[in-house]
């Protein structure tokens, strides 16, 4: 069922991708893997909010995986929620310091971060980049 839904989510038919997915996850709670791709899923269709959900139980289960948390950062980036996509960036860097996306990623977020706010709103970087 798990290859079903890659096939339906790579071929665009999200709704049916989402919903092979979720019956993957409930027998089998602990499939990151599973988890990741629901993420990209739900990502792909315009639900931030449970696609978050979806890639941090993956990355949970599965620390060592950098994907998730770029996958994260990219949604929270694309949210406007800046400083919480430096922290996913960072922690995809963190796992794989040669993640070339990643790391244009973070170099955007950085560049990016505080641009057209008032001098005296502007986050200070707190996290030393």
């Amino acid at each position: 069922r798990f290859a079903l839904a890659v096939a339906l989510r790579e071929a665009g038919r999200l709704g049916e991708a989402t919903s092979v997915l979720e019956e993957v996850v409930k027998p089998d709670p602990q499939f990151a893997r599973a988890w990741y791709t629901l993420g990209l899923a739900y990502s792909a269709a315009r639900r931030p909010d449970v696609a978050l959900d979806a890639l941090a139980r993956s990355e949970s289960l599965d620390p060592r995986n950098p994907q998730a948390a770029y996958a994260e950062a990219i949604i929270l980036a694309r949210e406007h929620r800046t400083r919480e996509a430096r922290v996913a960036v960072r922690r995809a860097l963190q796992i794989a310091p040669d993640y070339r996306e990643a790391a244009e990623l973070l170099r955007m977020l950085q560049r990016n971060l505080g641009q057209g706010l008032p001098a005296r709103d502007r986050p200070d970087d707190e996290e030393g980049s």
